[in-house]
């Protein structure tokens, strides 16, 4: 199972939603409401990982998705693969919130992307059914 928090940004103080996915048809239903209007990007964990220090997750996959465009990025990393978005061929928006920033070349077809979350469901590991680009450490 996973866990989605995002914010909702048509509310005057950006609320936080929590949503969970058991299989693909609950994966739909997180995609449909990060693909609204005002939906910042959503910070997504697997239950089924082991924590790190016994408290805190050891991964992190972020997804944000553009209804208007039909577009989506994910950025994913745990402790042991490096930060990477996922790889599109470059005609997506430029994108950036508090969670991570995604360049054009980010961007790849919403169902990409939900296949892509429905396999992280499944498998608790980076999805391999998208492309993947290292985000260089700028520290």
């Amino acid at each position: 199972m996973i866990d989605v928090i995002f914010r909702d940004l048509s509310t005057s103080d950006g609320r936080q939603v929590g949503l969970q996915a058991r299989t693909a048809d609950d994966v739909e239903v997180v995609i449909d409401a990060l693909a609204q209007p005002k939906s910042a990007s959503g910070m997504v964990t697997h239950d089924g990982r082991e924590l790190w220090e016994g408290k805190y997750p050891d991964h992190e996959l972020v997804v944000v998705i553009d209804g208007a465009l039909d577009l989506g990025a994910l950025c994913y990393w745990d402790r042991d693969t490096p930060r990477a978005r996922t790889l599109g061929p470059g005609d997506g928006p430029d994108f950036e919130d508090e969670n991570v920033d995604f360049p054009p070349d980010s961007w790849l077809p919403r169902a990409q992307i939900t296949e892509a979350l429905a396999e992280f469901v499944t498998t608790g590991n980076r999805p391999t059914c998208v492309s993947w680009q290292v985000i260089p450490q700028t520290w």
